[in-house]
């Protein structure tokens, strides 16, 4: 259950991130009046987002190793919007960075969390004997 919510959260911070830099405008609030152009450190957070939202399709499936890259991922997000808060607008970064804050958490969590147990391994399987 809580790798399926990290894949969701991260899927939700993937698109959040995408749009916010696609956009070019506050999602929240009125345009910032930065629209032309784009800087370096947007095409970055387009990238991570980009990135992240491929990961988050691969902690959907279950790849472990996908919730790892998924936190490395969302603490670049968050450096990235704490570079640019005024380009977004700063309720949208703010937004942003709450999001890849739980992503982050929720990622560390779901890739130290156990596995499903296997039929195996399951404690419930042990041999009776008497």
């Amino acid at each position: 259950m809580l790798r399926r919510i990290a894949a969701i959260i991260a899927l939700i911070t993937s698109i959040w991130a995408i749009l916010a830099v696609s956009s070019g405008l506050s999602l929240l609030a009125l345009p910032t009046g930065n629209l032309e152009g784009g800087s370096t450190l947007d095409a970055v957070i387009l990238i991570f987002g980009v990135i992240l939202f491929g990961d988050g399709l691969a902690c959907l499936v279950g790849v472990r190793l996908a919730f790892q890259v998924a936190a490395v991922d969302a603490a670049a997000l968050i450096v990235s919007f704490f570079l640019s808060p005024n380009a977004l607008g700063v309720s949208t970064s703010l937004v942003a960075i709450a999001l890849s804050l739980v992503t982050l958490i929720l990622g560390v969590a779901a890739s130290r969390s156990p596995g499903k147990l296997s039929e195996q391994t399951n404690p419930m399987n042990l041999p009776v004997f008497g």
